[in-house]
């Protein structure tokens, strides 16, 4: 009774019928996830009235937040409830107490989520190491080296770049002789592409 003037409400304030088609989407939208979480509360009362078994209820809620992860990817939340949920499920063959399942459940999906994030910190963290080593290679190109030791043409040997040793290749065609001053071309490998001056 109460959906009839509900409509008529949103009819009148946005005026027409496709709008009011959008609104009652995002009213459906909302009663899914309500929808889940009365569809959790429910495989849990049955676990209670014991019409399946906890085994089964657990696996169905781990395919349940898989689901969810599949549905919603990033958020890596789902993912970690889907894992804590199968090893509540192998727990429930070695003990019938419902609250040590879930406590199980719970400590599980805690600690998967909170490693989930710490790799994927770690993940950034040498990605920007990456991003920081290229672009300091970057920096090198054009910069004077000094050859260290006698380099053949289009053979590789050493030279010295701001307080650092390098291993480098010899582009000319002429020998590089030590303490010979040339110009970085390019980096190729962590290996100086090297030009006489």
């Amino acid at each position: 009774m109460n959906a009839k003037p509900l409509q008529m409400r949103l009819i009148y304030f946005h005026g027409t019928p496709e709008n009011v088609l959008r609104v009652t989407l995002l009213r459906s939208h909302a009663k899914l996830h309500q929808g889940f979480i009365s569809l959790i509360f429910k495989v849990f009362s049955m676990i209670l009235l014991e019409l399946i078994s906890p085994c089964i209820a657990w696996l169905l809620l781990a395919i349940i937040f898989a689901c969810l992860e599949l549905a919603v990817p990033g958020m890596f939340a789902c993912i970690a409830f889907a894992l804590g949920a199968t090893v509540a499920a192998v727990s429930s063959y070695f003990c019938s107490d419902i609250t040590l399942q879930a406590t199980i459940f719970f400590a599980t999906s805690i600690l998967t989520f909170v490693v989930i994030r710490l790799q994927l910190k770690e993940a950034k963290l040498s990605e920007v190491e990456i991003r920081h080593t290229l672009t300091n290679f970057q920096a090198l190109i054009g910069q004077e080296a000094i050859v260290t030791s006698e380099v053949l043409p289009h053979q590789t040997g050493l030279a010295h770049v701001g307080g650092e040793i390098w291993t480098c290749r010899n582009v000319e065609t002429t020998i590089l002789e030590q303490g010979t001053r040339t110009l970085i071309l390019r980096v190729q490998e962590s290996t100086l592409i090297l030009k006489e001056k």
